[in-house]
């Protein structure tokens, strides 16, 4: 809290410089109207920018788990697509927000109309003036600890990784993006400069002889899927009578992680098999012109044909960019499906529309084919068609009412695929791109946001194959090329989730790394490599017992502070050095 205070002094005053040069040099050649409208706006027009990012923060948060850096600013055309969903997700948030600025504008202008303030006016002499700007100027390189001028960088080596966004000022991270100058990953002191070798973890290869079974693929992307609404007597479970018949006949691995907190950090998770930096997505990032062979190369070079297909706007948040990074050939949009009348005013086409017609047209592909199918219904607003029964008896959240009606739609999907010939032959691979909070308790609960679904469907399976292996989402690539006998070497970050031996899994956030390993959650401070917390994850998941400083769990830091590391410092050489490419 009190460097939050700190951190709010510091903006504020700055922001302010220029209603303080104003008032103290030119406001009294104007009449008090006048110069009251004037000083109003030269202390408003700086701060609201400020006010309403962290406004937005209060409701974006819960999605990106992290303040808003200078990258916010792509998000600004999806933001005005999507304007009829943010209206009503957070039209309480948007009212209160206006509500208070104008009470507050209000109230500086009859303060600074008022008899009272201009009897109050001191030290108007040029010195006076001079004197004041530069004691404000001297506060704001103090508190930011001469380290980044009027950008507070203390917090970020004195405050424990988990509670930075509680401290930070979402326009400070603005600021310090901004004067940051680009998107490079942040080098630590202990990472290893020098070293410019790939990493021989990262290259995979399952298979040395011709048994390359070219089944066809279609990798479905579930919107905003946690496990629990699929888990079997789970109290979030949602009605969804179709995925629980595919399940007879599904390997699924339930024990799944999602390395990602958004859609934009999950495409790049599933279909990249590497960790987008968390401050950008991938595709936007300096790392974009990396050398790589995705995906779509890859099997494309094999003689499939690839398609990415989702119901939004064409290039939504960027996905038709990463698609042509990783080599997939066509992709597939709204303006495709040609029908405005079947849209949700939010995101894009109705699944319920928009999967069977996708199903429609893979019977134009040569096979065998990769396809990469990505729903949106399941993502808020949770907007539904007006027409939509519902396959409940009983009453749904409107989550779980959306995860209902995606299941409805792809039975419509597979019913329509089944009277193709290529159905027989096809693994479906379904993944979620990240969890979400769906309610207040599963806000605080981080183990039910970031365990997702993960299960593999092929119309051969005739049993139900549960893998409890730790497994996250770099693994879905290497696990499906395991799974067809892919006999090249490929470059990953995951490993197949069936050749997994001490699995460990990783979330990249800000300023730390989390370390899952066995039944522990161990948090890694980037800064520094401290391990500031350690958690039993699964019994304790809202992570309220750090037992860190118990002597009992001593022995464990040393091994998850290694993991970090090593893991860390792979992966800056592989970004920062272009060495993501199997040469």
């Amino acid at each position: 809290m009190s460097w939050g205070g700190v951190i709010d002094l510091a903006i504020i005053l700055l922001l302010s410089i220029p209603y303080l040069i104003y008032w103290n040099l030119i406001r009294n050649y104007q009449t008090d109207t006048k110069g009251g409208i004037t000083g109003t706006l030269l202390f408003l027009i700086p701060i609201v920018p400020a006010f309403v990012l962290n406004l937005i923060d209060l409701g974006y948060y819960r999605h990106s788990l992290r303040r808003s850096g200078i990258e916010v600013l792509s998000l600004i055309k999806p933001g005005l697509e999507f304007i009829t969903g943010i209206i009503q997700l957070y039209w309480w948030l948007l009212f209160s927000g206006m509500l208070l600025l104008y009470f507050f504008g209000l109230l500086v202008y009859k303060y600074l109309t008022s008899p009272r303030f201009k009897n109050e006016q001191g030290l108007k002499t040029p010195v006076g003036w001079i004197t004041k700007v530069g004691v404000i100027l001297i506060l704001i390189a103090g508190l930011a600890g001469n380290k980044q001028l009027f950008v507070p960088t203390k917090p970020l080596i004195q405050i424990s990784p988990a509670l930075l966004p509680a401290a930070q000022n979402s326009f400070g991270t603005f600021l310090y993006s901004w004067v940051k100058g680009d998107y490079n990953i942040k080098r630590p002191e202990w990472v290893d400069e020098g070293n410019t070798q790939t990493s021989s973890n990262f290259i995979k290869q399952y298979s040395f002889s011709d048994t390359f079974s070219k089944q066809n693929v279609v990798v479905i992307i579930l919107e905003s899927f946690v496990a629990e609404v699929l888990r079997e007597d789970d109290p979030k479970k949602a009605a969804t009578p179709f995925l629980d018949s595919l399940f007879k006949h599904c390997i699924i691995f339930n024990n799944t992680i999602s390395n990602s907190f958004q859609s934009n950090q999950g495409i790049v998770s599933i279909m990249g098999s590497f960790p987008s930096p968390p401050q950008i997505p991938f595709f936007n990032s300096p790392y974009s012109t990396n050398k790589m062979k995705g995906i779509g190369y890859l099997l494309g070079d094999e003689g499939y044909s690839t398609f990415f297909a989702m119901g939004a706007e064409p290039d939504h948040f960027g996905f038709k960019r990463f698609m042509k990074m990783l080599g997939i050939q066509k992709y597939i949009d709204k303006d495709q499906y040609g029908n405005k009348n079947h849209e949700d005013g939010n995101w894009g086409v109705y699944d319920h529309y928009f999967l069977p017609f996708v199903a429609n047209q893979i019977n134009e592909f040569d096979q065998p084919f990769l396809g990469v199918l990505y729903n949106l219904s399941s993502h808020p607003p949770f907007t539904l068609p007006s027409n939509w029964q519902g396959v409940s008896e009983k009453k749904q959240m409107p989550y779980q009412d959306a995860i209902s009606y995606v299941d409805f739609a792809l039975q419509l999907f597979f019913a329509q695929a089944k009277k193709s010939g290529w159905f027989d032959s096809t693994y479906f691979v379904f993944i979620s791109d990240h969890g979400i909070a769906y309610d207040d308790e599963s806000n605080k609960n981080w183990t039910s946001r970031v365990s997702i679904p993960f299960f593999i469907y092929h119309p051969k399976l005739t049993t139900y194959q549960p893998v409890s292996t730790l497994a996250q989402q770099w693994d879905m690539l290497p696990t499906l090329l395991d799974l067809l006998g892919y006999p090249k070497s490929f470059f990953s970050f995951g490993e197949s989730v069936f050749r997994k031996k001490n699995p460990v899994v990783y979330n990249l956030m800000d300023n730390s790394l989390r370390i899952y390993k066995d039944e522990y959650l161990a948090e890694m401070n980037l800064e520094d490599r401290a391990i500031v917390g350690l958690y039993t994850y699964k019994t304790d998941s809202m992570l309220l017992n750090n037992l860190v400083r118990d002597t009992v769990y001593k022995q464990l830091l040393p091994t998850f502070r290694q993991l970090g590391t090593n893991w860390y410092q792979e992966w800056f050489q592989a970004m920062e050095n272009d060495k993501m490419l199997v040469k």
